[in-house]
């Protein structure tokens, strides 16, 4: 039974009917026209007469209908929090999609189950509302679809809705809906909680999509490790994988904007004005902005490491030079990283060098000693030690290998940033330089992004070999 919403105007609806062509048979592909790009749009401004949609919703929706009709089945909209990307692409996108094809299956997945239903919810209404029925006459919720989070369709459709993590054995999909996958920032930042949800998505997406099915995720950028980063970083790696349609607005326009917005332009001004938006950058952490608004989960500007005082030129006079590792257990995962630093004269200091690489125990040993032997004997090498009989033989074993080199171990103490701290005072009083290099960028990246980043293995080294200078004596 349809629900009477007030005044409907059904020769708006008769005429929306027509240019959307009425609704395709489940299976068939709908025949849609390039003269149509916008029926996405007209159909939210017809169930909603106050929306008004932007240059932005006009972008996100002809992506949306680029998915409809399968030209593309990965897709990602990364757009900063409350402009309107639940609304087109998790409310009126499935009720179009079921529209044009009623025997359509969703399966809705958001942070939490109470969001997951209210978006569920909220859907079933719109399908079921009497001014849906004047436009798509031939789709009929099922008799029995009165739960918000579970419902179908007489032609054979269905929408589920879960909360990320969520059980949906027995449930197939021909789109999944993916809403912010985390809850809160202090989600995203927990190690834990961000691989419970790329197992989650590995364990349970994919092996619910139907034949030809597609995969959208709705959100902003909450991590560099978070969903979309390891998709995306997963896509660069070739092979198999996905291939992601990636749709990326930043609050503020950047260089090439896909929109065509002069830089620093705001995406929605009639919404958000730029003295709005600067107010809001002026009240967060520089990485909540830098991530949830412009979509880039490593800011510009650190705020631990003032990346724009670590300046990139040479530094004569070089006196004393050390090399500092900091080892990964793995050949996954983390990275082993050697920081050559060095220290001057006049008490400046500068890196010179950085060996960065991942691989198994005996690779380890390898590149450790030749860096050594490239390095020369007058650089002394520091080595962690790890806790435990295993760390012992570690480090044992490698002070054998660079047997006729200066090796000093030591053990690891106090957390990350403390070690930090006193490396970092330097760098942000302009203090420590780095030379050239095709290093410098992924260097000065990790330093950004310390201490909430996936990598802090180059900052590690850093902070060892730093105190390893300071330490000693200088041999002037």
């Amino acid at each position: 039974m349809r629900v009477k919403p007030p005044n409907i105007d059904q020769l708006a609806a008769e005429h929306l009917r027509r240019s959307l062509e009425g609704a395709v048979p489940p299976g068939d592909e709908p025949q849609v026209e390039s003269s149509q790009a916008r029926n996405l749009i007209a159909f939210t401004r017809y169930r909603m007469p106050k929306y008004r949609p932007a240059k932005v919703h006009k972008y996100v929706a002809a992506h949306l209908e680029r998915v409809e009709r399968r030209e593309i089945d990965r897709l990602m909209i990364r757009m900063p929090p409350r402009t309107g990307k639940t609304e087109l692409a998790g409310r009126s996108y499935p009720a179009y999609c079921l529209g044009r094809r009623p025997g359509m299956q969703f399966l809705a997945a958001s942070a939490s189950s109470p969001l997951a239903l209210d978006i569920g919810r909220d859907v079933r209404d719109i399908v079921r509302s009497e001014a849906y029925g004047l436009i798509f006459p031939d789709v009929e919720l099922s008799r029995d679809s009165k739960a918000a989070g579970r419902w179908h369709t007489e032609q054979g459709g269905s929408w589920y809705s879960v909360g990320v993590g969520g059980d949906v054995l027995g449930r197939g999909a021909d789109v999944w809906l993916i809403d912010d996958p985390f809850g809160s920032m202090a989600d995203a930042q927990s190690s834990s909680k961000r691989e419970a949800v790329w197992r989650w998505f590995n364990g349970t997406v994919y092996n619910r999509l139907e034949p030809g099915g597609a995969i959208i995720i709705i959100g902003h950028r909450m991590h560099e490790d978070d969903l979309q980063g390891r998709l995306e970083e997963r896509m660069r790696a070739g092979g198999d994988y996905d291939r992601w349609e990636i749709i990326e607005l930043p609050a503020l326009a950047e260089d090439n904007d896909p929109l065509g917005r002069e830089v620093g332009e705001p995406l929605w001004p009639r919404r958000f004005s730029l003295h709005e938006l600067e107010r809001t950058r002026s009240n967060m952490f520089g990485r909540d902005w830098s991530a949830l608004y412009q979509q880039r989960p490593v800011p510009e500007e650190g705020e631990f490491f003032l990346i724009d005082n670590l300046l990139v030129k040479d530094v004569p006079d070089v006196v004393d030079r050390v090399r500092a590792w900091d080892l990964a257990s793995t050949k996954k995962g983390d990275f082993t990283a050697g920081i050559r630093f060095g220290r001057t004269r006049d008490n400046k200091f500068i890196i010179d060098h950085v060996c960065r690489f991942r691989g198994t125990p005996d690779v380890v040993e390898n590149r450790i000693r030749e860096t050594a032997q490239a390095d020369g004997r007058r650089v002394k090498v520091c080595l962690p030690q790890d806790p435990g009989q295993a760390g012992s033989h570690q480090v044992l074993s490698l002070t054998r290998l660079l047997a006729g080199f200066d090796v000093v171990t030591s053990p690891e103490t106090g957390d990350k940033v403390t070690r930090a701290r006193p490396f970092a005072a330097q760098v942000n009083v302009g203090n420590v330089a780095l030379a050239g290099g095709g290093w410098v960028d992924a260097y000065k990246d990790e330093l950004r992004s310390f201490p909430n980043g996936k990598f802090d293995d180059q900052v590690d080294a850093s902070s060892r070999a730093f105190m390893e200078l300071t330490a000693q004596q200088p041999r002037w």
